[in-house]
């Protein structure tokens, strides 16, 4: 009996152990490994927000950049736009300018400029002129063209054309088109 009370220990004292040895590796699972794994997420966590967060960056860095080419492509192709407006302060040089166009043509003009009118943003004004011409027919004609074919931009809003007198210059065919005209133009012109 005693061999097998002896046993009977041995095997006690081994499932004692193996006991205790499973009782050890649960204590070291749930005190050490356990908060290893929890950190180990909460870390992922982080990583992974801060990871959003940096591409969000990067995301508003590149629309940034995007921002800052467009503005470029938009100033370049603004620079034309631009040089259409008239300038504030050189009115007499407009008035000269279209002066020496009717001249060229030989056409008797009047101008009567209207007060510039501010744009609501102040961004720009706009004049409106009434210009009177006398001249041929082909010579007006020419003037308008002149005009329209100036860099900056000028708003025809109405054109009147009469004929002054009833008849013609002389009987040639070809003088037909130089019987005498008065136009009326309106114009609205832009300035910055």
């Amino acid at each position: 009996m005693n061999i097998n009370k002896k046993i009977s220990n041995s095997k006690n004292k081994i499932f004692l152990t193996i006991i205790l040895f499973l009782i050890f590796i649960f204590c070291l699972v749930l005190l050490l490994i356990m908060p290893t794994i929890k950190s180990i997420k909460e870390k992922s966590k982080e990583i992974k927000q801060q990871r959003l967060e940096l591409n969000m960056a990067m995301d508003l860095t590149s629309d940034s950049s995007d921002s800052k080419e467009n503005i470029g492509v938009l100033k370049k192709r603004l620079s034309p736009i631009e040089s259409t407006f008239l300038k504030k302060g050189e009115e007499l040089d407009f008035i000269k300018m279209l002066e020496s166009i009717a001249l060229k043509n030989n056409i008797n003009q009047t101008i009567v400029p209207e007060t510039q009118k501010e744009n609501t943003d102040n961004s720009f004004s706009t004049m409106n002129l009434k210009l009177t011409l006398t001249g041929s027919f082909k010579n007006v004609f020419n003037y308008i063209v002149e005009i329209e074919s100036l860099p900056n931009y000028i708003n025809i809003k109405s054109i009147n054309i009469t004929k002054v007198g009833g008849k013609f210059l002389s009987d040639d065919s070809d003088s037909k088109e130089m019987s005498e005209v008065s136009c009326d133009i309106l114009a609205e012109t832009y300035w910055k």
